[in-house]
């Protein structure tokens, strides 16, 4: 039985490639020396880019070079965690509201 075909392909395509990052976050938060890089291309679409590097783009060595020149959105674990989470982590930072 063959499925039907999304109604929506934009969201569609928008919940799976927010599906692969948060995967790849998980997989990197059971053992944060695995290192995961992933580019999601769609034409007409800005790219999506999901590292496991919290900061700076040191592995591989040409995805500096790609986000530079292609402005992608950029992805990181801290992106897929929950609040209480990223702080006891250190991850997060709470601000004091100015008065």
């Amino acid at each position: 039985m063959t499925k039907s075909t999304p109604q929506n392909l934009m969201r569609t395509f928008k919940d799976r490639s927010d599906g692969i990052c948060r995967k790849a976050a998980k997989l990197h938060a059971i053992d944060s020396s695995i290192r995961i890089s992933v580019i999601i291309e769609k034409p007409g679409q800005r790219p999506v880019v999901f590292s496991s590097e919290e900061q700076g783009f040191q592995w591989p060595s040409w995805m500096e070079e790609y986000v530079y020149a292609e402005a992608p959105i950029v992805k990181r674990p801290s992106h897929f965690v929950s609040l209480n989470e990223g702080i006891s982590r250190g991850r997060v930072k709470v601000a004091k509201q100015s008065s």
